[in-house]
């Protein structure tokens, strides 16, 4: 599997276990990054750090609780406790994939999530108007 397929996997992977409350996305300045929905109780960041010597990038995902200070019932515990579930699976399987992909995989990558983004805008548009 190439970098750019892991990374996909990755985008895919992330999506499904989260059951859609986080997404990878293109950010305007040409890298991507981890997008919490508002509802959402974990959240993950994607680090990248340049590896000079393999001529690459080693990418990690890492999760972390972004509502704190708030007031739980049993229904947003429980839910919270899902969550945190989901992300320990979720980044466990990341860091098995093991990421170093290069700039132009990076770049790549960058034009496939604008283009997922822009195909799920369309599809959100058309419905609007089903």
């Amino acid at each position: 599997m190439t970098e750019l397929e892991k990374l996909k996997t990755a985008a895919d992977l992330i999506r499904e276990t989260s059951q859609g409350r986080l997404e990878l996305c293109a950010s305007d300045v040409g890298c991507a990054y981890v997008r919490a929905s508002d509802d959402a109780y974990i959240a993950m960041n994607m680090v990248m750090r340049s590896n000079m010597v393999q001529g690459n990038v080693d990418v990690t995902f890492n999760a972390y609780v972004r509502r704190m200070g708030s007031e739980m019932n049993t229904k947003d515990l429980n839910a919270l406790q899902q969550e945190v579930q989901q992300a320990y699976a979720l980044v466990q399987a990341l860091e098995v994939m093991r990421f170093q992909p290069t700039l132009d995989d990076l770049s790549a990558f960058h034009s496939y999530l604008k283009q997922e983004q822009a195909q799920r805008q369309q599809m959100h548009v058309d419905q609007q108007f089903m």
